[in-house]
């Protein structure tokens, strides 16, 4: 049965231009089939921003926004995908299916904790300004605070009494419960509410469309409880999924081309205040893989500016590995140590700061300054210590060519012989791998990869699908392309690969809502993708005439290559699985051991054999 919304976004996108309706926003020009002009997503002076009429999708190849018309809506006026559709549907003279009970529900529930919090940030805002307010005035002048920043980032002041904005809240209407919902209000022994923040000066976190989901609260002199109180994770708010100061930061980080992550409020507030409006802080040490999605929309580059003693810590290392994955490229500011954003901007300034983030490292440059502060490099002892430190962080280093110029710059560096530092680096490699399969019932000495091939030949299909991940994901981009477009038969695609082969994220979600596509046009956006894969099938759309003499012959390269792919993948999964059962004192089977080989050599032998007969 088909959804009755899926029928009114198909009407919706037929009856209205996507032309005409982003060029109301945009100016455009005819180039050849498409149009172009300035992309409204970030600043630029040459038209890098296409709109197909014939294909109904835009894209932008500056800072790779694309979708349909009504993405486009949606992205612009920032508002929900709902109200896109419905401001569009007016256009077009579509009437919209009633709306389903349990989500209608659902979503009364997230405004009433949205008009909640709002109101709640309006009042902490008037008593900032109110003679209750002044102790918060004064600390923020302290700071180098000024009006007008304050008035940005909507900062305010929670009174010291125990009630005061629940029976606001209360008297506008807001139910008790709701309160409470939004991480506004506690429920005390009698039952009755009183408020979660007292005596605080109030940080208002916002969604990147600008409306309030929480609240950060710093205690002022006398206050009672933690130097800062943060809400609770609510129906609006997961802290992993959200950056304090993006809705301020985003288009500058377009403009700009990066991000400057800081940790905590005041240190994005002072940037800001100091220019370095592309500032946003990360609410806590570890980044996540959600906050890392959610700023590859904006940016490319992030640059990192903790203070010193933060860097180190193994959790915060880890999220800019995360940063790395979602394709938003890391370096960091040597900050003093002991000194934060906050402490160099109010002392030295802004240029000062410029001249650090200017200066951002390579984490793995970053990580040497941080191993060696401590340590003297004349003595044998802190050079052998250095080089322990930094072996981890150079094994993990994916791209085999940095990894060698890192070691011969570091033993240069540290004035050792670089077969030390190359051994140090492979032994940690080796215990890395070792790591995970390690357990109580390993025998001590035992070599738990023995029933691998010795070393060049185990390694062969981790270095091949390293040196290869980029032409996969360009064959699997082809393949996407050719079956958006319609110019080859689905058919002759899903007959030999699946959707699970694609890799995880934009291109399976892509490849999924094609294969499951039923009476879809050539050439039209697939429904319910997500932002992401809406983006990739938009550029797909775009960045390809199509007219080609060799389709079928591209397509079976392609075809072809991601059968290697999936060949080596079966390798690493059948080298887990031996690890697995060594580790836990078990026999390898034989007919695993005889498909490990068989597989081996097809990725070891050119041409590769019947690659289309997979196991």
């Amino acid at each position: 049965m088909r959804d009755p919304q899926a029928d009114v976004v198909a009407q919706v996108k037929q009856r209205v231009d996507i032309v005409d309706v982003i060029g109301e926003y945009v100016s455009l020009r005819r180039s050849g089939r498409d149009f172009v002009g300035l992309c409204p997503f970030h600043e630029e002076r040459t038209p890098s921003f296409h709109v197909s009429r014939d294909k109904q999708v835009f894209y932008c190849f500056g800072c790779h926004v694309g979708g349909d018309v009504i993405t486009f809506v949606q992205k612009r006026e920032e508002i929900s995908f709902r109200e896109a559709l419905e401001q569009l549907a007016a256009r077009a003279g579509v009437m919209l299916p009633e709306r389903d009970p349990a989500a209608e529900r659902r979503r009364g529930a997230k405004d009433a904790l949205l008009r909640a919090l709002a109101d709640a940030a309006a009042f902490y805002q008037r008593q900032l300004q109110a003679e209750a307010g002044a102790a918060a005035r004064a600390y923020l002048e302290r700071r180098g605070v000024d009006g007008a920043t304050a008035a940005a980032f909507g900062l305010g002041f929670a009174p010291a009494a125990w009630d005061a904005l629940t029976r606001h809240l209360l008297a506008r209407g807001h139910e008790a419960r709701v309160l409470v919902e939004a991480g506004l209000a506690q429920v005390g022994k009698s039952g009755r509410p009183y408020d979660r923040f007292r005596n605080r000066l109030m940080f208002p976190i916002c969604d990147e469309r600008g409306r309030v989901v929480a609240f950060g609260g710093r205690v002022l002199d006398g206050g009672e409880g933690p130097k800062y109180l943060n809400s609770p994770e609510t129906p609006v708010f997961q802290k992993r999924e959200t950056w304090y100061g993006l809705h301020l930061a985003r288009e500058s980080m377009r403009a700009r081309g990066r991000a400057v992550i800081v940790e905590g409020y005041m240190d994005c507030v002072t940037a800001h205040r100091h220019g370095f409006t592309e500032t946003v802080a990360s609410l806590g040490t570890a980044l996540s893989e959600a906050q890392a999605s959610k700023l590859a929309r904006f940016t490319r580059l992030a640059l990192i500016a903790y203070d010193a003693d933060t860097a180190g810590q193994a959790a915060t290392l880890r999220g800019f590995e995360i940063l790395r994955g979602a394709g938003v490229g890391v370096r960091l500011a040597a900050l003093p140590a002991g000194r934060d954003p906050d402490d160099l901007l109010r002392e030295e300034g802004a240029e000062a700061f410029r001249r650090h983030l200017d200066g951002a490292l390579p984490l793995v440059e970053y990580l040497f300054l941080l191993s060696t502060r401590d340590l003297d490099l004349a003595s044998v002892d802190g050079k052998v210590r250095a080089v322990e430190r930094l072996a981890p962080a150079l094994a993990r280093e994916p791209d085999p060519i940095a990894r060698d110029q890192y070691v011969q710059r570091y033993a240069d560096r540290l004035g050792v012989d670089i077969d030390a530092v190359r051994a140090a680096v492979n032994n940690a490699a080796a215990q890395t791998l070792k790591a995970p399969t390690e357990g109580h019932n390993s025998r001590p000495g035992r070599n738990t990869t023995r029933s691998l091939p010795p070393g060049p030949a185990r390694s062969v299909v981790e270095r091949r699908i390293r040196g290869e991940e980029r032409l996969e994901r360009q064959a699997e981009e082809l393949v996407l392309g050719l079956l958006v477009r319609g110019e080859v038969p689905a058919e002759a695609v899903w007959s030999r690969v699946e959707p699970g082969w694609f890799l995880p994220g934009a291109h399976r979600e892509l490849a999924e809502a094609l294969r499951r596509a039923e009476g879809r046009r050539p050439g039209e956006m697939p429904a319910g993708l997500g932002e992401d894969a809406q983006a990739l099938a938009a550029r797909l759309l775009v960045e390809f005439s199509g007219e080609t003499d060799k389709t079928e012959r591209v397509l079976q390269d392609c075809l072809t290559r991601m059968a290697k792919h999936r060949v080596r993948a079966r390798c690493s999964e059948i080298e887990r699985e031996i690890r697995r059962l060594e580790r836990d004192g078990q026999p390898v089977p034989r007919d695993l051991r005889v498909e490990y080989a068989q597989l081996l050599k097809q990725v070891k032998t050119p041409g590769g054999g019947a690659w289309g007969a997979l196991p």
